[in-house]
Order: C-alpha cells, then sequence, then structure tokens
C-alpha cells in the first residue's frame, strides 16, 4: 500500500472518530428540564398588583413583573406579557418564561389615538390586540411584533378567539358577522352566532362547542378548523342531564375534553371529562365552583378554577390552591403550563 493511501485512510479514520465523539457528546447533553408553573395574580387594587409562579412539582415560588397585570405565557410557553391598569396609558411588557429579562415593548402615548381595549397572544413573537380608534370611532385589530416592536393594524373589527397555532383568528366585523382571518389579511365567513363559544384545541387545528342545546340537555361537537373554513363536524357525546352547561376547556395533551355542568334539580356543580376519540366520560366529580374560567393541568390529573379550588381528577379531592400555599391577599389563577427552565 502507497504512503499516499495510508495518509488518506488515516485522515479518513480520524474524521470517523470525531464524528463519533462529537456525536456521543450530543447525546450526552442533558434535556432542558420542564416544569409545572402555575401563574397566579395578588389584586386588591390596581397599585398593588403582584404576580407569583408557583413551581407545583418542587413548591418553588417566585415574583414576576411586579405592579403589572399579566396575560400569561405565549403559546410555545417562551415568554410572559404583562400591561399596566393605572395609570393610563397602556404599557406592554414581555419578559422569559421564568420572568426574568422584563422589557417594555409598547407605549401608548406613542399612538395618542388609539384607545387599547383587549390583547392575547397570537404566536410567541406577536400579540394581537384590540383597538379603538378615537378619530374615526371604529375598532381595528392590530398585531405587535414583540421583536421588531412594530405596531401594525390587521383589519376593521375585533379579535373574538386566537388559535393556539398562530397562524388565523376569529374576528368579529360588525353587524354579527364573524370571520376567520389571517396574517395575510385573507377572510373568510362563518355561520356563527355571538351566543355561540368555540373552543380550540392546543394544537389550533379544532374547535369544540356546544351543539344541539336543549332545555334539559347540550351535546359536545368538534369540528376541523383552518383558514378555509369549517369542516368535518360531528358530535362526540350527549349530555343527557337536566343541566346547565357553563363552560368548555381542552386537555392540554388534546386528548380530552372537560365540560363544567350545573344541575337544577340538585343545585350541583360538575365536573367531566370526555375521551375525544369515542365520547366516553373519563371523569365525572362534584365540583362546587362559581367560577366559569378554569385550567387543566399539565399533568392532566388535576383542574383548577379562576379562584384556587382544585379538583383532583383521580380522587375526586377538592381543595383549595390559595390556601394550601398560605395565601392570604385575595388572588386568581392566570394560567397553568409545562414551561422548559432556561
Amino acid at each position: 500500500m502507497s504512503s499516499r493511501n495510508r495518509i488518506f485512510i488515516l485522515i479518513i479514520a480520524i474524521a470517523l472518530s470525531v464524528v463519533s465523539i462529537s456525536a456521543y457528546l450530543f447525546l450526552r447533553q442533558p434535556i432542558t428540564p420542564s416544569s409545572s408553573f402555575l401563574l397566579y395574580t395578588n389584586y386588591q387594587s390596581p397599585e398593588t398588583i403582584t404576580n407569583w409562579i408557583v413551581d407545583t412539582d418542587t413548591g418553588k415560588k417566585w415574583e414576576v413583573g411586579k405592579g403589572l397585570a399579566t396575560g400569561g405565557w405565549s403559546p410555545l410557553g417562551n415568554h410572559l406579557f404583562y400591561y399596566t391598569l393605572l395609570p393610563l396609558p397602556t404599557e406592554i411588557w414581555v419578559s422569559d418564561s421564568d420572568g426574568g429579562n422584563l422589557h417594555q415593548v409598547f407605549d401608548s402615548r406613542n399612538y395618542p389615538d388609539l384607545e387599547i381595549k383587549d390583547l392575547d397572544w397570537l404566536s410567541d413573537k406577536t400579540i394581537i390586540v384590540n383597538v379603538f380608534d378615537i378619530k374615526d370611532n371604529h375598532a381595528y385589530v392590530y398585531l405587535l411584533d414583540i421583536s421588531a416592536l412594530t405596531f401594525e393594524m390587521q383589519n376593521p373589527g375585533r379579535f373574538m378567539r386566537v388559535s393556539p397555532n398562530g397562524q388565523f383568528w376569529v374576528q368579529w366585523t360588525g353587524q354579527d358577522e364573524y370571520h376567520l382571518t389571517d396574517l395575510d389579511k385573507n377572510l373568510t365567513r362563518l355561520s356563527i352566532l355571538a351566543s355561540d363559544f368555540y373552543f380550540f384545541s392546543p394544537d389550533g387545528n379544532q374547535w369544540a362547542y356546544f351543539c344541539d342545546r336543549q332545555e334539559s340537555s347540550s351535546s359536545v361537537c368538534i369540528a376541523d378548523v383552518g383558514i378555509n373554513g369549517v369542516t368535518n363536524e360531528h358530535k362526540i357525546a350527549d349530555v343527557e342531564t337536566p343541566v346547565r352547561t357553563l363552560d368548555m376547556w381542552w386537555s392540554q395533551d388534546g386528548k380530552y375534553i372537560g365540560i363544567q355542568t350545573y344541575n337544577r334539580s340538585t343545585n350541583e356543580t360538575r365536573f367531566r371529562a370526555i375521551d375525544i376519540s369515542d365520547g366516553s366520560i373519563v371523569y365525572d366529580w362534584t365540583f362546587p365552583t362559581i367560577t366559569t374560567r378554569n385550567f387543566w393541568s399539565p399533568h392532566n390529573d388535576k383542574i383548577i378554577d379562576f379562584d384556587g379550588l382544585l379538583l383532583n381528577l383521580k380522587t375526586g379531592e377538592v381543595r383549595n390552591f390559595f390556601q394550601d400555599i398560605n395565601e392570604t391577599v385575595p388572588s386568581y389563577i392566570v394560567d397553568w403550563r409545562m414551561i422548559e427552565v432556561p
């Protein structure tokens, strides 16, 4: 074998060794840990508002966004947004998922003719905002890019529901008309009523809603939804008891839909979880909540309401979260998510 061939083989062997070592070291890198973070707010007055994150896996607790109201985590959980309650005008702030790197991304003093009415996450880099223009007396939807710090008008009207995939939202456009609209300003008309509520799945590609409403029963339906419209509408379950349906929300893995019902004859509120694959009821517990805003835990084993009432889905035990953590200040739950720790 010539010396040139030996050198060539040696180079190949070294290269393969480097690749193998690099792959081994890469695979040995620790996976970014995730934690079950619950976000809640102390609220006695607009001047005394404070926000807290609790790691419900470890019990660790810390304050975030001091003096600002918070709207919860972005769809991928990478950011939190905050906003001022008082004094007006509105400021919008953003932080990392754990509350660090807090910085301002919007100040309404730069837009004296616009009033901020409502805001929500559209994607991890975009906040969708309902705006009222004082000069022309009309409502508009604006998009705030938190990276480029741009604030641009999208369409007349106001957003009602936002898809978690960040691609489109439900928009009221006036005179009881509703449309799906996207970042390219496409509009697809919807045949829905103002009294109807539609609840997006975690991936944003489906929504659930109450259908076939009767005086003593309701049904739960699911449909595929995208900017081109709503398709494959179908019923998955009936609620046949004499109840009034109060709320609906998806588990964070998208496998179940939770519904809150109130039975007029027994004066009882219950939580039921429906398996979307076959319509079977997997949980059915008494849940004496008085709110209609609820959150499913990241581990899918608990439900917590706006006031901190906590239902264990495995046992049916009901506790008060704020009492468990010795929180004495009036508070409310904002969000509960599985968050990757930076």
